[in-house]
């Protein structure tokens, strides 16, 4: 129940029970029972929708409900645009399991209750829901972080060929090298992202309103940002190479190296969306530093092993053009982490 609360979930009991057994067990939970947090059912019916209204954030325990009565209160909690889950164990319950947006019955109860829910507590205890809480902001924060990761790459990629195309010049990467990129470079780093463990205080967050979209305004700017930050660098780059009169095999290598190498930073830069590189702990995702060595032999590979050269048309790097290739990548991690910063900031000040 302290969980609940310091993760912003606001538990309340609703009961058929009598108001003596009710308030024992309230207190015997931690909840505060005092006169204004207590309520029968009958009283409820006395109670107009605006008075209920007034009354509804103080309002903990309920006794002596009926069915009608679990219902209102559901749609009271839903008119304020609240996400509202309900237990239940009985053929009453179904109803309001039904209206509720998550239905939870318990595994020893009916069949229809376990009809009308969404999910069924096999083992009938409390503690399951809060992990199911914690369980399911993992994954929600894991899929944004994939979801992140891959659309930033992939829209990078479209504004470099596009800008080229409309601009008349060669293109700066062979479709093969894209392909590469996005399967064997971004294969497995989106997969490790899935595996992310959970960040700290993932339980102390207030849970997110229903008109939240799976992608958010900060995940839209980051995307921007970085596809932004790194078609201005790739560009600036190719655009260099070109009148500076290199072979268009060696600039398309180094094009293609920078970015396969700014898929590795941006993927550690999705760790978290909430904090910035410094404060991660960066080996913490055992897959993720597993995808990226691979990652890194397989570039090297498409760029000094000679059946790869061939098909990828590309060519070896000598020091100085790695160093390019690691500078240019820095310069873009360090701009990705300042547009981090300013949401990070932004969100702690609303």
């Amino acid at each position: 129940i302290s969980l609940c609360k310091k993760a912003g979930m606001k538990p309340i009991i609703v009961t058929g029970d009598h108001l003596l057994t009710a308030k024992a067990v309230a207190r015997e939970l931690g909840f505060k029972v005092e006169n204004e947090n207590v309520i029968l059912g009958q009283d409820l019916d006395e109670l107009s929708d605006k008075e209920f209204e007034k009354r509804l954030e103080n309002l903990t325990v309920y006794a002596r409900v009926e069915p009608k009565h679990k219902l209102r209160i559901i749609k009271a909690w839903q008119k304020r645009g609240e996400v509202v889950a309900m237990t239940g164990d009985g053929i009453n319950d179904a109803p309001a399991l039904k209206r509720a947006d998550v239905g939870v019955a318990l595994g020893s109860g009916t069949e229809v209750a376990k009809e009308a829910s969404d999910l069924i507590l096999l083992t009938d205890n409390f503690s399951t829901i809060v992990k199911a809480v914690r369980e399911g902001r993992v994954i929600l924060d894991n899929i944004r972080k994939v979801i992140t990761y891959l659309i930033s790459d992939s829209f990078t990629e479209v504004i470099l060929v596009g800008v080229s195309i409309m601009a008349g010049v060669p293109l700066p990467v062979t479709a093969l090298q894209i392909l590469w990129v996005n399967l064997i470079e971004d294969g497995l780093p989106d997969i490790a992202l899935s595996f992310e463990p959970e960040e700290k205080g993932i339980m102390k967050r207030k849970p997110e309103p229903h008109d939240v979209p799976l992608l958010t305004r900060e995940m839209k700017a980051l995307i921007l940002i970085v596809g932004f930050f790194d078609d201005l660098i790739l560009l600036a780059l190719f655009f260099w190479l070109l009148r500076a009169g290199h072979d268009i095999s060696f600039i398309r290598t180094m094009i293609f190296a920078n970015l396969s190498i700014d898929t590795f930073y941006v993927a550690f830069t999705c760790k978290s969306l909430r904090k910035n590189i410094w404060e991660m702990n960066l080996f913490s995702n055992k897959f993720l530093i597993i995808a990226t060595l691979f990652g890194m032999l397989m570039l090297i590979s498409a760029i000094y092993f000679p059946p790869l050269q061939v098909l990828l048309e590309t060519v070896p790097l000598g020091i100085y053009d790695w160093s390019i290739v690691l500078l240019l990548g820095l310069i873009d991690l360090g701009l990705i982490e300042v547009t981090k910063w300013y949401f990070i900031v932004k969100k702690e000040l609303e």
